[in-house]
């Protein structure tokens, strides 16, 4: 079995598939099946869902339904980061493993039949998972400090030059329907009243059609405008404060400022 949520970076499928082929056939096993939470984050659990109520890693809760329903005795993974990338993911597999009277191998870490070296190796997923996520970050920052774009390029900007070496520039025509949204808060109208003013004079929306009053909300209130490039989930508390976790990173000169001034953000 496979999360698979580092497809491009590390054990490929294939050899992996390979790998428990091999393992259970040395162990005189017979393979009931092989599943496959292809491109999904590790540190997601049996109990997480999507939109439509269909679990995020099917492959891990049919697993985990054949060893509970005796479909299946054992679940082979090639290393632990396979089950999952969070602590708190791997002692609820094992909890189900033990309680299915089931067989857990791992082909790298023969030792985690121990539930001391179990909780360690999970720590361990975790902590690389930890590294992962802070080394991307590094690389965006990067990015974002020699002028490329990280993400969609928000409305009143395009991205120009190649795909290696593109960087962002005001694009006026939008421009100008950003300033005057902005005109217009800093003057004291409302997201209502500016959305209705865009629509009465005719202005199109970014994606086409009328505007929404989610849409001038968004730009309203985006620092990207003023210069500030802000990289993360950034959400504001009604007083204007960042939430706690979210990430604000300044850089000026890296992004063309749009509307002068401070941001009306209330």
């Amino acid at each position: 079995m496979s999360s698979a949520d580092q497809v491009a970076n590390g054990f490929g499928l294939d050899a992996q598939r390979q790998a428990i082929t091999a393992y259970a056939t040395a162990q005189g096993w017979e393979i009931v099946g092989i599943e496959e939470d292809q491109g999904i984050s590790g540190t997601y659990g049996v109990a997480d869902t999507n939109r439509d109520g269909t679990p995020r890693r099917p492959g891990l809760v049919a697993v985990l339904d054949a060893l509970e329903t005796g479909q299946a005795d054992a679940l082979v993974v090639r290393a632990l980061d396979r089950i999952g990338r969070a602590p708190a993911v791997c002692a609820d597999v094992f909890s189900r493993i033990d309680r299915a009277r089931a067989t857990f191998a791992s082909i790298t870490e023969p030792a985690l039949s121990s539930d001391l070296l179990r909780g360690l190796f999970a720590g361990m997923a975790s902590d690389e998972r930890r590294r992962i996520l802070e080394r991307t970050r590094e690389g965006r920052l990067q990015k974002i400090a020699q002028g490329g774009p990280v993400g969609s390029v928000p409305f009143g900007y395009r991205l120009v030059g190649s795909r290696r070496a593109a960087r962002v520039e005001i694009h006026e025509p939008e421009a100008v329907i950003v300033r005057r949204i902005h005109a217009l808060r800093v003057s004291g109208h409302t997201m209502q009243a500016i959305t209705a003013i865009l629509n009465d004079e005719g202005i199109p929306a970014p994606r086409g059609g009328i505007w929404r009053q989610s849409t001038v909300g968004k730009i309203a209130i985006n620092t990207a405008y003023s210069g500030t490039f802000h990289w993360g989930t950034v959400r504001r508390l009604p007083d204007g404060r960042l939430s706690d976790g979210a990430e604000l990173v300044t850089l000026p000169g890296t992004i063309p400022a749009i509307v002068t001034g401070r941001l009306a953000l209330t």
